[in-house]
Parts: structure tokens; C-alpha cells; sequence
């Protein structure tokens, strides 16, 4: 039997191995190639209005060169070309009529991480092309054209953290296509007819870290729905329907630190269910019923940074539970019945930086009790007795207290 030739057995191997890389060669254009093709084209499409910004970064292929090649290759290219190594990854369309062809092009840029749409128009239609992105992080429609139907389009958004629907036409029934975003950690609803109904579909939600629910229907029922998101830190119910007992279901949730409460019904009685929300920094009761009967119930509240109480009762009395929480940074006493006595309460609170008493029955002889608050930058004291010349006498003593 005639056996093979030697080199004819190195020719066959070679033959598939040139195959081989053959194949990887092929399979880069389709990995890489192909897609940058059609992100520049994408790209080309929505620049060709200047009020659509892009944010891209080099893409995997391109990342891997050094950056003195990198600036060779931009040099060098056209921009067509160049486009086609990028991968954009933010998209900002915020105040523009989109049309369905332009939302077909963000929808071919499927390493998006963030899509502006605020202010937005568009038809369901056209949001619908956007259903791909996959890897969408945040996503804001705050102001825009989204409706219920249009909702439903980001169900399969598996990665997204944050999502902005506030001032949108969407409803309670819209709401049931976020019950799957497990990852949501900041949800904004404002301005929206939401109401109790709605937010049962948050309740699976336990990523969620702050909701804004101002401006809506909301009211004490509501809040039953988020007494089990234990993670929640921020919840801003400014202007809501909430009362005195709906503060009794944020009793658990223990790791917030921000709290809005202004322009709401709650009392005196209803501030004692925040007295174990030990981690508070920021809480605004402003233009509520407080008093300072209700203030007492803050005293054990100490890392408190933030506290708003413009249009409230709070006088001498509350002043002096208010000394005793030494992390205050921002005092709002605006439209309270504050007077020059009660400024002596503040002497404690050497960490403030903001002070507002506008609208406030102070003068000048109040103000020397501030003066040993050192880092007072900004003071407030519009509509009140307060004159030029004793706010002078005030900065000679605080430098750091602006005009």
C-alpha cells in the first residue's frame, strides 16, 4: 500500500488551520464589525439633529489598543468609520419630537445604559423599538409622551435602577408592568394620578431605595404597600393625602434617611412613629400642623442634617429639642413665630450652615445669638425687622457668612 507523501499530510493541516483562522476572522466581523456598522449608522442618524447628545466610549476591539493608537486611528479614519468603533452608551433626546425611525435608531444602540426622554414626544409605536435594550440602567421619561400601554414595552428591562415617570400620563394600571424591574432602586412618580391602588405593584420591588411619590394620590392605604421595602432610604410624600396614622406603617423602615412630609395632614400625634427612624439626615415637615409639641418626639433623632419647618409652630419650646441634635446643618424656621428669645436655643448648633428666618419676628438684637455659629454661610432674613447694618455686626464676627 502507498503511503502519503509527508509534506502532503503539513499541506492538509495547514489547510485547516488558514480554515481556522478563517472562521475567528469571520466571526470578529460578526461579533464586532456588523455592530459597529449599525451603532454608526444609528449614531449618523440622530446627530444629524444637534439637539440629540450622545455619550459613547471605544468599543471592545478598540479598547484594547493603546490610546497612541487609539488617536492614530481618530486621525486617521472617517468619521463614519470611527463611529463604528464607538459603543454609545448614553443617549440624552430630553424636549424633542421623536419620530418612530429615530427611536428604531436608539433601539439599534443595544449597549445603552442611560436614555433621556424627559419632555419627550413620541408615539407607543416608536417606544416600542426600544424594548431590546437590555442593558438599560436608567431610564427617564419625566414630562414625556409615556402612557399606560407604553409601560408595558419595559418589561424585559431586567438591569434597570432607575426609572422617571413623573409628570407622565400614567396610572395606577400602568404600574403592573414594573412588578418584574427587581433591580429598581429609585422610582419616580410624581405629578401622576397614581393612588393606593397602584403601588400593590411595588410591593415585590425590595431593591427600591427611594421613591417620589409628591403631588399624587396617595394617601395612608398606600403606605401599607411599602411597609415592606426595608431598604428604602428616601420617600418624599410632599403634598400626598397621607395622615397621622399612615406614619404608623413607616415604623420598620428603618433605614431611611430622607423623609418628606410637607404640605401634608400630619399633626403633632403622628411624629412619634418616626421616633425609631434613627437613621434620618434629611426631614421636611414644612407647611404642615406641626408644633412644638410634635418636635419633642425628634430629640432622639440625632443625625439629623437637614430640617425643614417653614410654616409650622415651632417656637421656643421646639428650638430646644432642636439644640440637642448636633449634626444640623440646614435650618428652615421661615413663617414660624420665632422670635429674637428663642435664637439663644441655636447657640449649640456649631455645625450649621444655613439658617432661614424669613418671615420671622426677629431684629436685630437676635442676631447676636448667632454669633458663635462659626460655619454660617447663608442666613435668611427677609420680611423681617432684621437691618443692613446688623447683618454687617453679624459677618465681622462669621467670615464665612456670605452678602
Amino acid at each position: 500500500m502507498t503511503q502519503p507523501e509527508p509534506n502532503q499530510k503539513r499541506v492538509s493541516r495547514l489547510r485547516w488551520v488558514w480554515r481556522g483562522i478563517g472562521l475567528v476572522v469571520v466571526a470578529g466581523v460578526v461579533l464586532f464589525v456588523v455592530p459597529g456598522i449599525q451603532h454608526s449608522r444609528a449614531i449618523q442618524q440622530l446627530k444629524s439633529n444637534p439637539e440629540i447628545s450622545i455619550e459613547s466610549e471605544p468599543s471592545w476591539v478598540l479598547g484594547r489598543l493603546p490610546y497612541s493608537w487609539q488617536n492614530w486611528i481618530q486621525s486617521n479614519v472617517s468619521r463614519e468609520v470611527w463611529d463604528s468603533l464607538q459603543r454609545p452608551f448614553e443617549i440624552n433626546c430630553s424636549q424633542q419630537a421623536l419620530s418612530d425611525a429615530e427611536l428604531a435608531a436608539i433601539g439599534r444602540m443595544t449597549n445603552l445604559k442611560l436614555i433621556d426622554l424627559s419632555d419627550a414626544t413620541f408615539s407607543e409605536k416608536g417606544f416600542s423599538q426600544l424594548a431590546g435594550l437590555h442593558k438599560l440602567r436608567a431610564l427617564v421619561l419625566n414630562g414625556s409622551s409615556i402612557n399606560d400601554a407604553g409601560l408595558s414595552h419595559l418589561e424585559g428591562f431586567a438591569e434597570l435602577e432607575t426609572l422617571v415617570l413623573g409628570n407622565t400620563a400614567i396610572s395606577d394600571r400602568g404600574l403592573q408592568h414594573l412588578q418584574n424591574l427587581r433591580r429598581l432602586e429609585f422610582l419616580d412618580l410624581h405629578e401622576t394620578t397614581i393612588s393606593d391602588a397602584g403601588l400593590i405593584n411595588l410591593k415585590r420591588l425590595d431593591n427600591l431605595q427611594r421613591i417620589t411619590l409628591f403631588w399624587t394620590q396617595v394617601s395612608d392605604q398606600g403606605l401599607i404597600h411599602l411597609a415592606g421595602l426595608k431598604q428604602l432610604t428616601g420617600l418624599y410624600l410632599t403634598g400626598t393625602q397621607v395622615t397621622d396614622a399612615g406614619l404608623a406603617h413607616l415604623r420598620e423602615l428603618t433605614n431611611l434617611s430622607e423623609l418628606g412630609l410637607n404640605e401634608t395632614r400630619i399633626t403633632d400625634a403622628g411624629l412619634r412613629h418616626l421616633a425609631d427612624l434613627k437613621a434620618l439626615r434629611i426631614l421636611d415637615l414644612s407647611q404642615t400642623q406641626i408644633s412644638d409639641a410634635g418636635l419633642q418626639e425628634l430629640e432622639a433623632l440625632t443625625k439629623l442634617e437637614f430640617l425643614f419647618l417653614g410654616g409650622t409652630q415651632a417656637g421656643n419650646a421646639g428650638l430646644e429639642i432642636i439644640s440637642k441634635l448636633p449634626q444640623l446643618q440646614i435650618l428652615v424656621l421661615s413663617e414660624t413665630p420665632v422670635t429674637d428669645d428663642d435664637l439663644v436655643q441655636l447657640e449649640t448648633l456649631k455645625n450649621l450652615t444655613r439658617l432661614n428666618l424669613n418671615q420671622t419676628g426677629i431684629t436685630d438684637a437676635g442676631l447676636v445669638h448667632l454669633e458663635g455659629l462659626t460655619r454660617l454661610s447663608s442666613l435668611y432674613t427677609e420680611n423681617t425687622q432684621v437691618t443692613s447694618a446688623g447683618l454687617a455686626r453679624l459677618r465681622k464676627k462669621l467670615p464665612k457668612l456670605s452678602d
